[in-house]
């Protein structure tokens, strides 16, 4: 197989900011893998993804660029994979390649999900079928027969009380909002106050791992009053002991994400969260992320599936696992100005639901240009 990519950066249509960070653009990475060059350039006969490096796990854009010929070499000797357990063999072969060259599991997390993602988008291409048929042929019954796909909800980050509720008014057409916080608790609380005096709406909050346990309990217990669905991520991923001081002490349920990596983090968490979400790039992919929602099933907690700033590429693998989940947060390609695959796929967002449009191969998503790709 070969591997083209394509630097991109990703414009915001307004600044994003959360406790930790903020920003306006992002340098992403687009990729399509086919059996050969020339299907490229041929409409449903290469599969897509896209790298998408997030600081705060390790992963860097310099590093993903840097080990691109390494995957080509990788790919080249490959055979395109007929089936999902193919592409789960190839993306174990893959990540034991790259960590015998002393990269972190971590750090390289977004890769797997990119080449793992775009692998079984071109697995379904070319058996002219849609993801969405691939991806039931490796589901339980049960899985299989849950059709609903769920609202998802809208992010609000962190801002001034005044854009909060401009941004209130903008995003009328979701029924869940999402809002950062992260601040001190009095910032905090006018946020909420904003948004809440503009809108009924389903509200959501996320600090971002910005409190401390006093502040997170004095929150919790504020937000009661406003109706608030769950918060997300209170303290830092290291404060196992303090997530489960916290669960006593408010009826909001606690939904844990960046104390959650991998499949052993569920369990170590399991008793200090009530719920969990998974995004892709962080825990390396469609498929992992399957067996995530499983395992969170078993510890009987409730599964959130969220998103990063993201292309309609990257955030079309997320639709079609989100019917298993109980919450939705994918809205990453909607806060984006310039995704350069807007407006195709099988699955979309209409009036705040992920919706079933088409039933076109894979993803339904194709990039015939070769303008610009860089061959491998």
């Amino acid at each position: 197989m070969k591997i083209a990519h394509l630097p991109f950066e990703l414009r915001l249509k307004q600044t994003f900011r959360i406790a930790r960070s903020s920003s306006d653009t992002r340098n992403i990475i687009l990729i399509k893998i086919a059996q050969s060059e020339e299907d490229f350039s041929v409409e449903y006969k290469h599969g897509l993804g896209k790298i998408i490096p997030y600081a705060y796990y390790g992963q860097t854009y310099d590093l993903a660029l840097e080990l691109m010929p390494t995957i080509a070499k990788f790919l080249d000797t490959a055979p395109p994979p007929k089936n999902i357990s193919e592409v789960q063999a190839l993306i174990n072969s893959l990540r034991t390649t790259l960590l015998k060259k002393g990269n972190q599991k971590r750090a390289i997390k977004h890769l797997e999900s990119a080449i793992g993602g775009a692998l079984l988008d071109l697995c379904a291409k070319l058996q002219n079928i849609s993801l969405m048929e691939l991806l039931k042929n490796n589901m339980t019954p049960e899985e299989r027969a849950t059709t609903k796909f769920p609202l998802t909800s809208y992010t609000l980050g962190i801002d001034t009380p005044e854009r909060m509720k401009e941004k209130t008014l903008e995003a009328s057409e979701f029924k869940i909002l999402k809002i950062k916080l992260g601040q001190s608790a009095e910032q905090d609380k006018e946020s909420i106050r904003a948004v809440r005096s503009c809108t009924h709406t389903c509200l959501r909050v996320d600090a971002n791992c910005g409190w401390n346990l006093d502040t997170a309990i004095e929150m919790s217990k504020w937000l009661e009053d406003f109706k608030v669905e769950f918060i997300e991520q209170p303290l830092p991923p290291d404060r196992v002991a303090e997530h489960k001081s916290l669960i006593e002490k408010t009826s909001i349920p606690i939904i844990l994400d960046e104390s959650i990596l991998e499949i052993s983090d569920i369990e170590n968490n399991c008793n200090a969260c009530h719920g969990v979400n998974l995004k892709f790039s962080k825990s390396g992919g469609f498929l992992q992320c399957l067996e995530m929602v499983r395992k969170a099933r078993a510890c009987n907690l409730k599964v959130m599936l969220g998103s990063m700033i993201e292309t309609s590429v990257g955030i079309g693998f997320a639709y079609h696992l989100s019917a298993l989940v109980d919450f939705a947060d994918l809205d990453g390609n909607v806060l984006t100005a310039n995704d350069p695959y807007s407006g195709q796929g099988n699955l979309t967002i209409c009036d705040g639901r992920i919706t079933e449009v088409g039933n076109k191969p894979g993803l339904g998503i194709t990039d015939p240009h070769t303008a610009s790709w860089i061959t491998h």
